[in-house]
């Protein structure tokens, strides 16, 4: 077998299609894509309505309104920046770290990594 193209399936020349079968008759169609080849992909929802639908449902607040909660015991300020910004530029006292990949994992109460936490009842001050 020449090179890891043939060992993982994957073709040799880009822009190739393929299928590759997955053990039990599934086949999934691919087209390996190089640099300048668009590749059409219909979503769901465009980034700008997901955004406009987040935005619809969440209350946003200055740095100066979120300043005067810090100790209010019904709010819990969530962190949801990468570990290394934490390292980099320090960490809000009392605020819980979760990482913004493993957002939605950690609140959902139905996920396996779900967190107590974000069952409290409690408002969430994002940032």
């Amino acid at each position: 077998m020449q090179g890891g193209g043939e060992l993982f399936g994957w073709p040799d020349e880009w822009g190739e299609e393929f299928a590759m079968n997955l053990g039990s008759g599934y086949k999934v169609k691919c087209i390996a894509a190089r640099e300048g080849v668009q590749m059409p992909l219909k979503l769901k929802w465009t980034v700008k309505q997901m955004l406009a639908e987040a935005n619809a449902e969440i209350e946003t607040i200055s740095a100066e309104d979120a300043i005067k909660l810090k100790d209010d015991p019904g709010i819990v300020f969530v962190d949801i920046r990468d570990i290394r910004e934490l390292a980099r530029d320090g960490r809000i006292p009392g605020a819980v770290h979760a990482p913004r990949g493993m957002l939605e994992f950690w609140v959902d109460p139905e996920s396996p990594y779900h967190r107590r936490i974000f069952a409290s009842g409690k408002r969430f001050l994002f940032f």
